[in-house]
């Protein structure tokens, strides 16, 4: 194995109170890798020190510009700095920052404008380029659990599928099936790192983080309902939905059915809602 073929050689710090350093190997096209203890001199004392080799037709990749577009298009909302060093340019090998902000769901939402929000759904759903129809930003602190979510309706249900699942990870467990076309983020310091979807389902956390996003997504829904041009917008793309949940949600059936709409002899081509045709 060459460093051509290599796509990650990472040297592994001493886990625990180990004083031994491990490089995992991996190879371009292969799904198997290597691990082997590190019989360098180099000491990293903690953390993880990955570098890359890249194929000859590949250098495009050294370019300062195109790391940088990168680096800020797929990693613009990371808690963590990120810095470039370069040596041929900057033989002193200091250090440019590239990106250092805090990640949007740690703002508070007066401080993040239209076009912050809009940014963020766009690399949420993988650079569809258009605003949602609706956003809903909030922190919630109760007891032992604190988390900050992000919440965005899309504005049809074909700029859903250009979502890929796998990308959304574990958030897509904390919401019901019927809600799964809301798109957002989830953040809580008290969900163990290493958390599987199976162990997330039996996780009592889940289920309060589950009940306030639901709660959170009907409040959207309603103010939505405010603007009927937008609401009928929502409607057309998400009925179906709706009347999924209220098959199957019997918690929150009494809010669903004030979401619905119908057409009646007296509303003529227009919809309506079970409460206004009542009073009509």
């Amino acid at each position: 194995m060459t460093k051509c073929d290599l796509v990650k050689l990472g040297t592994v710090a001493r886990p625990g109170t180990s004083i031994e350093q491990y490089v995992w190997e991996a190879r371009a096209g292969y799904r198997s890798f290597s691990v082997a203890r590190d019989t360098t001199d180099e000491n990293l004392g903690r953390g993880i020190k990955v570098t890359m080799y890249l194929k000859d037709d590949q250098c495009v990749y050294l370019d300062e510009a195109l790391l940088k577009a990168l680096v800020k298009k797929y990693s613009k909302f990371t808690s963590y700095q990120i810095s470039l060093k370069t040596t041929e340019k900057d033989p002193s090998g200091s250090e440019l920052s590239v990106i250092h902000q805090k990640p949007i769901w740690m703002r508070k939402p007066e401080d993040i404008s239209k076009e912050e929000y809009a940014a963020y759904y766009e690399s949420l759903m993988n650079g569809v380029g258009e605003v949602p129809l609706a956003v809903k930003h909030f922190s919630f602190v109760k007891g032992w659990l604190e988390f900050k979510a992000i919440l965005f309706v899309p504005r049809g249900k074909s700029r859903c599928d250009h979502v890929d699942l796998d990308n959304v990870r574990l958030y897509q467990e904390l919401i019901p099936e019927y809600l799964s076309f809301v798109k957002g983020i989830v953040d809580s310091e008290d969900v163990p790192l290493k958390t599987s979807r199976e162990m997330l389902q039996r996780n009592k956390i889940r289920e309060v983080i589950r009940e306030n996003l639901v709660n959170k997504c009907f409040e959207l829904f309603f103010e939505i309902a405010e603007n009927e041009e937008e609401y009928n917008k929502f409607y057309e793309a998400f009925s179906k939905n709706l009347k999924l949940g209220i098959r199957v949600d019997s918690q929150n059936r009494s809010k669903i059915a004030e979401l619905l709409r119908y057409r009646s002899t007296e509303s003529g081509d227009e919809l309506t809602s079970l409460k206004d045709y009542c009073l009509a």
